[in-house]
């Protein structure tokens, strides 16, 4: 493999995101990354051209690029930016008889599962208990008690 060696500027991002629910079930079961793979690039196929082609795609940062027996493995900052600049890529006529996937991120840890519902603490209180419970109870024995006092 032949490598372009870069410098990469990391910083915390301004805002806060998420991954949204659409993309993580693409990660999940179809083995989306943040890497693309271009199979059996054309030989006027450089990395700076590459990276030219990409450099619209807003906060899409690309991390290498490296050549390996005629394909082009491109190594992104994210992967929903990974996503749109497949997308960019398939919608150009440059890109047309090229294959174009998703190869797998060397920083690949399988997303925690999520429970979509809500389970409730078991009350301390049984419910039986609060079943033969006569909430005015407290109020009856003031009234007894002033009841055995002769006015």
């Amino acid at each position: 493999m032949v490598a372009n060696e870069m410098q990469v500027q990391v910083w915390w991002d301004e805002r806060q995101q998420y991954m949204p629910g659409h993309v993580a079930r693409r990660v999940a079961y179809s083995n989306v990354s943040r890497n693309l793979v271009l199979r059996f690039v054309k030989p006027c196929m450089t990395a700076d051209a590459l990276r030219e082609d990409l450099a619209h795609i807003h906060r899409l940062e690309i991390i290498d690029i490296l050549f390996d027996n005629g394909h082009a493995f491109i190594s992104t900052n994210s992967i929903q930016h990974a996503m749109t600049a497949r997308t960019c890529m398939l919608s150009r006529f440059k890109y047309k008889n090229i294959q174009i996937e998703f190869y797998p991120d060397e920083c690949d840890v399988p997303l925690p599962v999520i429970s979509g519902k809500y389970t409730k603490k078991p009350s301390l209180v049984k419910a039986a208990t609060l079943q033969n419970c006569n909430r005015f109870q407290p109020l009856c024995k003031e009234s007894e008690d002033m009841g055995d006092h002769d006015h």
